[in-house]
């Protein structure tokens, strides 16, 4: 796998759980909504890590659900 399928994968994974966690918020399901935005912000971590290592830009400004 190239480290461009595994940002793709990444990518779709936090993707996944921001949907996840919209459908936490809209149906009160809290520990839904938390569950899903710390997966939200382990994908940006790693992203981020992955930016840091390789020297690229993998996550698209805005994005993040930290600011910098």
């Amino acid at each position: 796998m190239t480290l461009q399928e595994v940002v793709q994968l990444i990518q779709e994974v936090r993707s996944e759980f921001e949907r996840e966690k919209d459908q936490g918020l809209l149906q009160d399901d809290m520990a839904k909504a938390q569950h899903s935005l710390a997966g939200e912000d382990a994908c940006d971590r790693i992203l981020r890590r992955i930016e840091f290592r390789e020297g690229i830009r993998v996550v698209q400004p805005g994005k993040s659900s930290r600011a910098r």
